[in-house]
């Protein structure tokens, strides 16, 4: 579907019409020719990705823009699927540079210093119960060792 000869001598409201009607042909036979032969459509896409990096990176930016929610799914989806990994690179960095990973922590703790602080109190709350259940369990034991009749101690 080639441009008409006469082409430049139409109104823009013209041409913009046909220039429309062309894209819907062109996106109508694309749909048909990706089904006839995918690995044609797939090698062409493959060509036209590394001959215009900076559009499929523009491309990729507005589309993460406009998709925050599929980006975060993605991400979690990809994230869960390789903890491992992620794991070792992230141990592997840390011990490639410490210094990197103290000075964040160093800003991170300035700018939220309750976090930490709710964090320990968390931590010592948990370490209380935990010491309670132990002397609770060994008070059984020792009673039970004894003969002496269970009490409920809750």
């Amino acid at each position: 579907m080639s441009r008409p000869k006469a082409f430049n001598t139409w109104t823009p409201e013209q041409q913009e019409d046909w220039l429309e009607k062309r894209r819907e042909y062109l996106r109508k036979w694309a749909a048909a020719n990706r089904k006839k032969n995918p690995e044609k459509v797939a090698d062409n896409q493959r060509k036209w990705r590394a001959s215009n990096p900076e559009k499929v990176t523009e491309g990729e930016r507005k589309w993460r823009a406009s998709n925050p929610e599929k980006v975060a799914e993605s991400q979690r989806k990809h994230y869960a699927a390789n903890v491992e990994k992620f794991a070792e690179k992230q141990r592997k960095y840390r011990a490639a540079n410490p210094e990197k990973v103290t000075d964040k922590q160093r800003k991170y703790r300035e700018a939220n210093p309750n976090y930490y602080r709710k964090y320990r109190a968390a931590i010592r709350q948990q370490d209380a119960a935990d010491q309670f259940f132990v002397m609770v369990g060994a008070a059984q034991q020792i009673s039970e060792a004894i003969g002496k009749p269970n009490k409920k101690t809750t």
